[in-house]
């Protein structure tokens, strides 16, 4: 995966899921990996 790929891929989920910040973001994927 290419970096635009990537970027565009999570751009596309957050706009879905409304997160702004990015420590709501990160404490998301933490907690779907965990």
């Amino acid at each position: 995966l290419s970096d635009k790929t990537v970027k565009n891929y999570l751009a596309n989920v957050f706009q879905k899921l409304r997160i702004t910040r990015r420590a709501q973001a990160a404490a998301f994927f933490v907690k779907r990996q965990g």
